[in-house]
């Protein structure tokens, strides 16, 4: 039978099988609404002295504010949108928490718009210095950094570290694709590359005639980022000699090199 609690005056439903025996605790199996979606999760964890543990669980449709004003009272639900757990399973010791613990997780984040101060719009900021890409990320096209986004990521956890095997970002006029890791102690290192799409590019209203020799006959632009620092104070940079490198066959214009100043003078490191 489920029992019904409270927080806050809303209503929540919790149901869970629950085992014990003198070697371990067991949940077989326990659900809940309390984030607005559905949410299953199984756990062991032995009551010797090994102290180990095992975790899996999945949910459907949580609501991040939710969420986040579980974990931090204090939060308004600035960030509005829902999770999507596909898969989670860990597992550990009690006694060398976060060092011991191991495991693998999918997940997916839809948002409605992204918080002023989150990563998207740190990359859309960085872009805007791309030669010539940079003028799809313009202030003529603030709109652009207000549409939906989605997060998918693989995650493996292992030695401190939560390893991207990949994180992706998905928005109407841009795509992300990374790989990197995430310590426990907040420090994140991300590589890989902004993707435009030359459909999405055309749909802002802009004129991208002069990008068309990038687009090239894939229909797209790949822009090398790195993404690192202490969260939330992270900070994104475009490779621009990267960039320009990928695309060595463009005859680039005066404009854009006059543009880039000493960037590319002989007088500094390639």
């Amino acid at each position: 039978k489920a029992l019904t609690f409270s927080e806050n005056g809303r209503q929540s439903k919790l149901a869970a099988d629950i085992k014990m025996s003198p070697d371990r605790y067991e949940i077989v199996s326990a659900e809940t609404d309390h984030f607005s979606g559905s949410v299953n999760l199984a756990a062991t964890m032995d009551r010797g002295q090994e102290k180990r543990f095992t975790l899996s669980s999945s949910a459907k449709n949580l609501d991040i504010a939710k969420i986040a004003s579980f974990i931090v009272p204090s939060s308004k639900g600035e960030i509005k949108g829902t999770l999507e757990l596909r898969s989670l399973k860990l597992e550990g010791d009690r006694a060398a928490i976060p060092q011991s613990i191991r495991g693998s997780a999918e997940i997916a984040v839809s948002q409605e718009r992204p918080s002023p101060l989150g990563l998207s719009t740190k990359i859309f900021n960085a872009m805007r210095g791309v030669p010539l890409v940079g003028k799809l990320f313009s202030p003529e096209s603030s709109d652009f950094e207000r549409q939906n986004q989605r997060i998918e990521a693989r995650l493996r956890l292992q030695d401190d570290l939560c390893h991207f095997e990949p994180i992706k970002l998905f928005r109407p006029s841009y795509n992300v694709d990374a790989r990197g890791t995430l310590g426990f102690d907040k420090n994140l290192y991300l590589q890989g590359d902004v993707i435009i799409l030359e459909e999405s590019a055309g749909s802002l209203g802009l004129d991208i005639a002069p990008l068309k020799s990038l687009f090239g006959r894939l229909g797209r632009i790949l822009v090398p980022i790195s993404i690192r620092g202490e969260l939330p104070e992270v900070e994104v940079v475009a490779d621009i000699k990267g960039f320009m490198a990928n695309y060595s066959g463009i005859k680039w214009g005066k404009d854009v090199l006059r543009s880039l100043g000493g960037a590319f003078s002989s007088e500094k490191a390639p």
